[in-house]
């Protein structure tokens, strides 16, 4: 007969996690688990759409389209945009390595990480590619010191 197993943990979609970030910052945070990261993700937007409203509300139509017309205010307008859309990348690939991670430790049990792995983004390469041509240093120094004794013994 067959011995019913332990409830399995529940796993979230990495991929929905990033997609609900991409609708609104930490929405995918939530999905995945994370409550006060997802807090922490959507405090910053929901304050700026506040802050928008009460703008939108207190000031006269006409003189908030003179205002957004001028082009100094659309040059702002634009680096905010560029600066919400880095937000907004930062908040889909949190999401997505929150889920996976949150994942990982479900899945090993006991709170720890899965398997150990290697970095995948580009900085944390760039930061092992040292480490494995130190092995070759003390050899060229040494052959460097070499040739500098002869040098200065010759003379």
């Amino acid at each position: 007969m067959h011995e019913p197993e332990g409830a399995r943990p529940r796993t979230r979609s990495p991929f929905a996690a990033a997609f609900l970030s991409l609708i609104f910052p930490g929405l995918g945070q939530l999905y995945a688990g994370a409550p006060l990261r997802a807090l922490a993700f959507a405090a910053g937007p929901i304050l700026l759409l506040a802050l928008s409203a009460g703008m939108v509300l207190r000031v006269d139509r006409i003189a908030l389209l003179g205002f957004l017309v001028d082009p100094g205010v659309l040059d702002a307008v634009f680096v905010v945009n560029l600066a919400v859309l880095i937000y907004r990348l930062v908040a889909i690939v949190d999401a997505y390595r929150v889920a996976e991670y949150l994942n990982t430790t479900a899945a090993s049990g006991a709170g720890q990480a899965g398997r150990a792995r290697v970095p995948r983004n580009v900085v944390s390469i760039a930061g092992l590619l040292p480490s494995s041509c130190h092995d070759r240093q003390p050899r060229r120094r040494r052959r460097y010191d070499l040739l500098a004794k002869d040098v200065l013994g010759s003379g």
